[in-house]
Parts: structure tokens; C-alpha cells; sequence
């Protein structure tokens, strides 16, 4: 299966040795109230030493990826590309 996804958010906390959640935050118009919806993410070479999982929590990110699944965890998206954006300047990984 070929997957491609675009999701921006922010990062939440660590879930294991090498997902983390990214907290993506959806205006509902019938409802009138914020959602926040919670997507695990982990970053290409799932590592856990790696800058991906160490980042703040709270950092905004833009991540391009892929999904993927496993029998505990269910779908999960595989980070490609991030960006990282702080403070009004944006860094790559």
C-alpha cells in the first residue's frame, strides 16, 4: 500500500521508545467548540535518540510521511520530511 500524508500540529508527549503524539488542533463548525485530535507519530529510522524524539513538547511541526500499522498501536504515520517551527524561523530534518 502506497500512502502519502500532510499533518501539522504540535508535538505532545512520548508514547514509547520511538512514537511520540502530535496534537493537531480542528475547529468544529457545527459544534462551535475546539477538538484536538492525536496522532502517533515516529520519525523515519524510528530511534529514540534521535533529534525527532527529543524535541520539546509544544514544538509546531509540519510533517510529510507515510502511514503505517502495527497489531498494539494501530495506524501510525511515519515522518519523511519535518519541519520545525520556532519562534518565526523554521528549521528541516
Amino acid at each position: 500500500m502506497i500512502s502519502d500524508i500532510v499533518v501539522t500540529g504540535t508535538l505532545g508527549k512520548k508514547i514509547n521508545s520511538y512514537l511520540r503524539e502530535l496534537i493537531i488542533e480542528n475547529f468544529n463548525n457545527l459544534t462551535a467548540k475546539k477538538e484536538n485530535f492525536i496522532i502517533p507519530i515516529a520519525d523515519w529510522f524510528k530511534n529514540e535518540n534521535g533529534k525527532f524524539h527529543n524535541l520539546k513538547e509544544g514544538t509546531f511541526v509540519f510533517i510529510r510521511g507515510r502511514i503505517e500499522s502495527e497489531a498494539k498501536i494501530g495506524l501510525y504515520v511515519v515522518a519523511e520530511t519535518l519541519e520545525i517551527y520556532s519562534h518565526g524561523h523554521v528549521s528541516s530534518m
